[in-house]
């Protein structure tokens, strides 16, 4: 009911100097980074100090363990006070979706973005809900592992992490990466049936493709060790080979890849997969046959090292072809404020990123 009345108040003002379909898109996107940004920041809220506890020993925290409880609180109010925030932006985003959508003729790809815009309500839910059990979880993680220490124990240990902590921190992660995928069908869909193709977009969604594929794969390195481990290895294949096709798509484009400030290290990170992929492809075939050389996790512990500095490489790339106007930053809402009250902004760097997880030593 609340978005119908938004979309009804902004319908009345809406006048002849309506948006054209591509200037919908550009500003659409622009409010969507926005919101990307926002849920991001949400997430990190209390993450560099969760971290800084996994630094310490267990004696060192059990001095300060009621005051780790007060942030921890506080912590939690704070990102429901976000989460509540950017649900109310999602929603003006919908509401401009309904207007354009009622004054304008109606296309595959706007019933499908707002679709996707649609769901993400239940992701924000989600997101919210994994990230206060997470808070829980951690806490309880730090209490338990003060617990059965032993005095010796206590100066030399630091928290044990517990399966559920793994399986939150995962969780968050399947979620964002759906996300991703889901608008960049839409976005392919839209390049595909676009009038005219200029390079900065066709790049858009190829590293956006390959950005996401690497990241999933990354995912993959948690069962690394469970059996059979060349299901394990060739599931990362089918990750890696991804994302080397999208960017030789981007190739096959242009082969010069003129118009891209990137070019050269869009192509040296083409080669870096190449390798990659005859790298995973021998692995394969010599788990296969058994006459597999290495030392199996020291081995993939280097494979996931090399997927996370093209993952790096392709960052750079990203902040240098995406599609909205750098110079003016998408912000996310204030966290500090209540979800009655008018939504603040304030600067944060929005270029898609890695996803990090909050790591506690164990």
């Amino acid at each position: 009911m609340k978005k119908l009345i938004i979309a009804l108040v902004l319908l009345t003002s809406f006048n002849s100097n309506a948006l054209t379909l591509e200037q919908f898109n550009v500003s659409h996107q622009q409010k969507q980074q926005r919101l990307f940004a926002s849920l991001d920041y949400c997430t990190n809220i209390g993450s560099q100090e969760i971290f800084n506890l996994g630094t310490q020993n267990l004696q060192e925290i059990k001095k300060d363990l009621d005051v780790i409880s007060s942030q921890f609180k506080r912590f939690k109010q704070q990102k429901n006070n976000c989460f509540d925030n950017s649900k109310n932006f999602l929603d003006s985003i919908i509401a401009d979706n309904m207007i354009f959508l009622q004054t304008n003729e109606t296309t595959v790809e706007l019933e499908l973005q707002n679709k996707i815009d649609q769901d993400l309500i239940e992701t924000i839910n989600l997101r919210r809900q994994i990230n206060t059990d997470l808070l829980d979880s951690i806490l309880l993680d730090i209490k338990k592992s003060i617990k059965h220490a032993t005095a010796a124990e206590m100066k030399t240990d630091f928290i044990t992490e517990s399966t559920k902590t793994k399986r939150l921190i995962s969780q968050e992660l399947h979620i964002i990466y759906d996300s991703m995928t889901a608008q960049l069908k839409v976005d392919q869909q839209k390049l595909d049936l676009a009038e005219e193709r200029k390079i900065t977009r066709v790049a858009n969604v190829s590293v956006r493709s390959a950005f996401l594929a690497l990241n999933r794969s990354l995912l993959l390195f948690e069962d690394i060790e469970k059996e059979p481990r060349i299901y394990n290895v060739a599931k990362i294949k089918t990750a890696v080979e991804h994302a080397h096709n999208k960017l030789l798509e981007l190739k096959a484009f242009s082969l010069s890849l003129e118009g891209l400030d990137s070019k050269e290290e869009v192509n040296q990170i083409i080669n870096q997969l190449s390798i990659l992929n005859v790298d995973l492809d021998v692995a394969i075939k010599t788990m296969t046959d058994g006459t597999f050389p290495e030392n199996y996790l020291k081995w993939a512990g280097q494979i996931y090292q090399q997927i996370s500095e093209i993952i790096g490489s392709l960052q750079k790339v990203l902040d240098t072809i995406y599609l909205i106007d750098m110079t003016q930053q998408p912000k996310p809402v204030d966290i500090t404020k209540t979800s009655t009250e008018e939504i603040e902004v304030e600067e944060v760097e929005t270029s898609l990123k890695p996803a990090k997880e909050i790591k506690v030593k164990e």
